[in-house]
């Protein structure tokens, strides 16, 4: 066996871990957020997770000086952050209110996406 097609199929075994280990959290993030949306209110459980996230990014991002910070950056990262937080509690509040069943459906992680082309 060639070393290239040991560093091929070892990509292919870590694809397939990573894959399985996002279907398996993103499951337990599910099950977790109906757990707590029974005692916390929906919308400071999603607004906290955006509060808590970006000052982390930032300051990492200051100190790894990797990506230059430029007001462009900081305004599409505003934006963005403040569009994953209005997802988050539309997620979070569609999780408290029904099933996660039906919000997060299990075909989702068991078929790959199709392509048009």
């Amino acid at each position: 066996m060639a070393l290239t097609d040991i560093y091929t199929l070892t990509r292919i075994m870590n694809w397939i871990l990573l894959a399985l280990c996002s279907a398996l959290f993103a499951g337990l993030r599910g099950s977790l957020i109906k757990i707590k949306a029974r005692t916390i209110n929906p919308y400071i459980l999603a607004w906290s997770q955006a509060v808590f996230a970006f000052p982390l990014l930032f300051t990492s991002l200051w100190i790894s000086q990797k990506v230059p910070i430029t007001p462009l950056f900081l305004l599409f990262s505003i934006t963005s952050g403040l569009l994953v937080a209005v997802a988050w509690t539309l997620y979070v509040k569609a999780i408290s209110l029904s099933e996660i069943s039906l919000v997060i459906p299990p075909e989702t992680y068991l078929k790959p996406l199709k392509s048009d082309r």
